[in-house]
């Protein structure tokens, strides 16, 4: 479905559980970008594994994550060069644990399964939904150590990478609470956003750094849109990039 959103609630897209599938409700002005597909994929999976497949909440979040990442690269729905950002994404959201713990552990687990290896987990996932498995930290953990060179097959290849940590730069909380810019700081601060100011709507792709932030607030009676990466701290750690010259049709497994 497709509607004009409301104030404060706009966002590129909305799910909702309905039946035995979900309900999207997209933003008619936002792209049908990766963060948009990404968020659809996970929904579907999520609503599969659900009722079936249980255990921690982060166990289960994780393998959901793999599983849509997965299923959008082997069906075209992702290019290479999104689903090098979206591991990286999910690198970065274990280097920056403290931001957000629960982000943290659900990339974790996310990366863990391609440890395991993705034809594997497939084979695990197919028969935990089988028998209803509960899941334990166990049933996802691989070898110790840093991800293999061929953890996300021969299209991927192990760099080392600058990762830099989402900070929307204000909270976001209390701002969509208040309906109005709070704590204003970083590079939302260097952009013009200042405390006070009413918000409009807010857009950006969760974990992914790289990707603008769009905030709309109001000034002299007119919606005025603000563009800036949403950049905090920086590490350097392996990260992984689309091998130059590959051919993206042999990328899925």
């Amino acid at each position: 479905a497709v509607d004009e959103r409301g104030a404060i609630e706009s966002t590129p897209i909305s799910i909702y559980p309905r039946w035995h599938g979900a309900f999207a409700l997209a933003d008619v002005e936002a792209p049908w970008g990766i963060g948009a597909r990404m968020s659809v994929a996970l929904a579907l999976v999520t609503r599969f594994l659900g009722g079936r497949v249980t255990g921690p909440v982060p166990i289960v979040s994780g393998l959901a994550r793999f599983a849509a990442r997965e299923i959008l690269l082997a069906s075209g729905t992702m290019t290479p060069l999104e689903y090098a950002d979206e591991i990286n994404g999910e690198i970065a959201a274990t280097l920056f644990a403290d931001k957000n713990p629960r982000a943290a552990e659900i990339a974790r687990v996310a990366l863990e399964a391609n440890r395991v290896g993705p034809k594997v987990m497939r084979a695990k996932l197919h028969d935990w939904v089988a028998s209803a498995r509960v899941l334990a930290e166990a049933d996802v953990a691989g070898p110790s150590g840093p991800l293999p060179d061929d953890a996300f097959g021969k299209c991927f290849s192990r760099v080392a990478t600058k990762f830099e940590e989402l900070d929307l730069g204000f909270d976001e909380d209390k701002t969509r609470a208040q309906k109005a810019m709070t704590g204003v700081h970083g590079e939302a601060k260097k952009a013009g956003l200042r405390d006070g100011e009413p918000l409009v709507s807010i857009r950006y792709d969760e974990g992914q750094a790289e990707h603008p932030v769009r905030v709309v607030v109001t000034r002299a009676g007119k919606n005025v849109e603000v563009k800036y990466r949403p950049i905090g701290r920086s590490k350097t750690a392996q990260g992984f990039r689309v091998v130059p010259g590959i051919d993206p049709s042999s990328c899925a497994r």
